[in-house]
C-alpha cells in the first residue's frame, strides 16, 4: 500500500492505484517493457455508471411534470433525476456525500461551496454550452477533471515505478474528434454504457462477456 501510494506524483484516493502497481510489477517482470491501456475509453464513449444515470436523468426531466411528481411519490430515489443538469448533476454524481467521509476525518469537510464554484468555472468556460447536449457537457467536463487529473495520473505512476512504458490509444486526437462527432445515444443509454465500444469489438471478444 505504502509503494502503491508512494508511486504517484499526488495522492490519488482510488484502490484501482493498488492493482494498477501490482499489474504493472508483475507484467514488468515477465519482460513486458510497453503496454497499451484504456485510458480515456470510458470517458470518450460513456463507460462509467454515473453516465447512464445521467442519460436517465436527461430523459426523465423530458417527461411531462406531472409524470415526474408520481415518480417522486413511488419512490424517493427517482426525485433525484430531476437534479439539474451542469453543476448540481455533476456534483451529485461525482462528489462524496461529505456526512459519509466526515466520520473518518480529525476535521469536518466542508467544499461544497468551493466545488460548485469550480465546476461553475469549468463549464462556463465551454463554448456554446447551452447548444450541445448536456451529458456531451458533462463528459467534457470529466475528461477536463477526472480523466486529466486521476486517471492518468494514477496510470502514469503505476507504470513508471517499474519502468513500464503505458500508452494510452484512447486518447490520440483523431480518436477524440472521431468520438466528437458520434451521437451520445450511440454511446450510451440508462441500460448500457459504451455502446460503441461493445459492438465494434463484439466479434473479437469471447460472448460471456455480452451477457
Amino acid at each position: 500500500l505504502e509503494e502503491a501510494i508512494g508511486s504517484s506524483i499526488e495522492p490519488i484516493a482510488n484502490a484501482t492505484s493498488i492493482t494498477q502497481y501490482l499489474l504493472s510489477d508483475y507484467v514488468r517482470k515477465d519482460g513486458v517493457v510497453v503496454v497499451l491501456g484504456g485510458d480515456a475509453g470510458d470517458e470518450l464513449f460513456a463507460g462509467y455508471t454515473r453516465h447512464r444515470l445521467a442519460m436517465g436523468a436527461y430523459l426523465y426531466q423530458k417527461l411531462p411534470q406531472l409524470m415526474q411528481q408520481c415518480g417522486k411519490v413511488i419512490h424517493p430515489r427517482l426525485g433525484k433525476l430531476s437534479t439539474p443538469f451542469f453543476t448540481p448533476i455533476h456534483m451529485a454524481l461525482m462528489v462524496k456525500d461529505e456526512k459519509k467521509i466526515n466520520p473518518f476525518l480529525k476535521a469536518p469537510l466542508q467544499s461544497s461551496s468551493d466545488i460548485a464554484t469550480y465546476f461553475d468555472t469549468l463549464y462556463a468556460a465551454i463554448p456554446d454550452v447551452q447548444s450541445k447536449h448536456p451529458l456531451d457537457v458533462f463528459m467534457e467536463i470529466d475528461r477536463n477533471t477526472w480523466l486529466a487529473d486521476e486517471c492518468f495520473i494514477r496510470s502514469n505512476g503505476a507504470s513508471m515505478a517499474h519502468g513500464l512504458e503505458l500508452r494510452v490509444p484512447f486518447a490520440d486526437l483523431d480518436v477524440r474528434a472521431l468520438a466528437n462527432e458520434i451521437s451520445i445515444y450511440k454511446k450510451v443509454l440508462p441500460h448500457q454504457g459504451k455502446r460503441v465500444i461493445r459492438n465494434a469489438y463484439k466479434k473479437y471478444l469471447p460472448p460471456y462477456l455480452y451477457r
